[in-house]
């Protein structure tokens, strides 16, 4: 009679561990399935779910609710989840409409302080910070091109108050070329 060869760990092949992005699932899933028949066990209703009756149906979604915390919060989780999802996917993503469809005043203020190699590039921005709205604000950055607080002594050296240099489209526009010249596009984070 052939024997055979002991098994341990060791002599195992190895194998490798799933990449699987839904990996825990089944155990989470077995965890909460176990805790509900625990619960079921200890209520003394193993019998009753066996033989279902009129009883047992109605001792079921007690159970149900006494169950463990996980059992109970792992429903309410993905009802948390799913209206931020429903959200999401109804929000509407306004799309750049190019330098064409600028207002005239914003145009005529980006073309008059931009070199036109940057006229493009100056309009995008001004739209991913403001949607060419010149009065916009966010409580810390100002107009067209939200112009930052700490600009406003930069303002005065121009020669700007600081409500003109946020409000008129023209003077911001003055004032994101002047930035623009000295540090390029790295100000905005969205160029």
């Amino acid at each position: 009679m052939p024997t055979q060869p002991p098994t341990c760990p060791a002599a195992r092949p190895h194998q490798a561990p799933s990449r699987s992005p839904h990996r825990g699932v089944g155990r989470r899933r077995s965890r909460i399935v176990g805790s509900v028949l625990l619960a079921v066990t200890a209520l003394g209703l193993g019998d009753a779910m066996a033989a279902p009756s009129a009883s047992a149906a109605t001792a079921a979604p007690a159970a149900a609710a006494r169950a463990t915390p996980a059992a109970r919060r792992a429903p309410v989780r993905r009802a948390r989840r799913s209206p931020v999802r429903a959200r999401r996917a109804r929000r509407v993503v306004q799309r750049y409409p190019g330098a064409a469809a600028a207002p005239a005043a914003v145009a005529e203020a980006i073309r008059a302080a931009f070199p036109a190699a940057q006229w493009e590039k100056a309009f995008l921005v001004s739209w991913k910070e403001s949607r060419w709205v010149p009065t916009a604000s966010n409580g810390v950055c100002f107009g067209l091109f939200q112009m930052h607080r700490v600009h406003r002594a930069r303002a005065a050296e121009l020669g700007f108050t600081w409500a003109e240099a946020t409000r008129d489209p023209r003077t911001n526009a003055l004032m994101a070329a002047d930035l623009w010249r000295r540090s390029g596009w790295r100000p905005w984070v969205t160029a």
